[in-house]
C-alpha cells in the first residue's frame, strides 16, 4: 500500500505493507510478511496481532496507543463494518478491549519522537 492520504483497512498484507506511505491510515487486521513501513515519511499504521519482527525499524516505530488514537481506530473498524460486514472487524470490536492490547501504532520515526515527547511532556504535567 502506498497511502498517500487515504483511510484504509486491509485484511492482511504481504511485503512491503505501506511502503513508501506519505500520509493517511491504515489498519492491517490479518496476517502480515516482512518491511512493513520502509520508506514510511508520514501516516500511521495499525497492526494487529504481534508482528513487531516484520517492521522496518529503519522508518517506522512501534508507539504506545493513546486514547486518541484508539479512538481513530474504533471508529476506522465501526465504519469498516458498515460498509463491508467483515466478520474480522466484527471479531475485534466485539473485544475491543482485549484487541486493542493487540495493536501496534506505527509511526515514522521523526513523526514517534514527537509523539512520545508529548506524552512525556504531559506526564509530567501530570506529577
Amino acid at each position: 500500500v502506498r497511502n498517500s492520504g487515504a483511510v484504509t483497512v486491509v485484511e492482511g498484507a504481504g511485503l512491503h505493507a505501506c511502503e513508501y506511505m506519505t500520509n493517511g491510515t491504515v489498519v492491517i487486521l490479518g496476517e502480515t510478511s516482512f518491511n512493513i513501513g520502509a520508506g514510511m515519511t508520514g501516516g500511521e499504521v495499525f497492526v494487529l496481532g504481534r508482528n513487531e519482527k516484520f517492521i522496518n525499524t529503519e522508518y517506522v516505530v512501534p508507539v504506545p496507543m493513546n486514547q486518541d488514537a484508539a479512538a481513530r481506530v474504533h471508529a476506522i473498524l465501526e465504519d469498516y463494518f458498515a460498509a463491508t460486514s467483515s466478520s474480522t472487524a466484527r471479531a475485534v470490536l466485539d473485544n475491543w478491549e482485549g484487541s486493542r492490547g493487540e495493536l501496534l501504532w506505527l509511526l515514522p520515526k521523526k513523526v514517534a519522537a514527537t509523539v512520545n515527547a508529548e506524552v512525556e511532556k504531559a506526564s509530567g504535567a501530570a506529577a
